[in-house]
């Protein structure tokens, strides 16, 4: 199952939307090897230039993790010297979102699959985020889980994210805000945007 199940299973442990998390790493690795292993590769770089680059959102991850300033400056070289020499066309499909999109469907298969497994490891900060509860033709018996799964979490948010709200308050000490409450805000809005937004440890200095 190209270890999908075993990341999975790790993630459905965690807090937020298991699927954007494992975006998030398929995009880095993409990302990682695309620059460093793939970027002299003539049939990668003609599908990159024939495609006009990554899409908007792909761009901003190039941006964000600038893995390696040659390689971005190589394909996009060759980018714009292709826009400039056809009529300033841009008529390509990012290839990431494509990669993506044939991984997204495999990791559909393997949660429908061992959903029984992957249900009792659910933690209580879980959730499926809205795009992707929405924009996955999910299996129903499935669906329905996820549903009531994620539902749970989100009320639990809803808690803690009142409370952190109300020791805003001046009076209230600073440390009395839980992990939790302070992670709250984030995770609503990964559930929302439908990315994953956090980078792992809890940032305090907000507060």
């Amino acid at each position: 199952m190209d270890n999908i199940f075993y990341d999975l299973k790790e993630l459905f442990a965690e807090s937020g939307c298991p699927i954007c998390a494992l975006k998030r790493r398929f995009e880095e690795r993409y990302l990682d090897g695309l620059l460093y292993e793939n970027v002299n590769d003539p049939g990668v770089r003609d599908r990159i230039r024939s495609q006009g680059g990554f899409c908007r959102e792909h761009v901003r991850s190039l941006f964000d993790l600038r893995p390696s300033v040659l390689g971005i400056s190589i394909i996009y070289d060759d980018v714009l010297r292709a826009y400039l020499h056809t009529n300033n066309s841009l008529n390509g499909s990012c290839p990431l979102c494509a990669a993506w999109a044939e991984k997204e469907r495999f990791i559909q298969v393997v949660i429908e699959k061992q959903w029984h497994e992957l249900k009792s490891v659910w933690g209580e900060r879980t959730f499926l985020c809205h795009w992707h509860f929405t924009h996955i033709r999910w299996d129903e018996s499935v669906k329905a889980d996820l549903r009531q799964f994620s539902l749970n979490t989100l009320h639990r948010l809803s808690q803690d994210v009142s409370s952190l709200i109300r020791k805003f308050d001046y009076r209230v000490k600073k440390d009395t805000i839980t992990p939790g409450e302070s992670s709250s805000w984030q995770e609503i809005l990964e559930f929302f945007g439908g990315r994953r937004l956090r980078n792992g440890s809890l940032d305090r200095r907000h507060f």
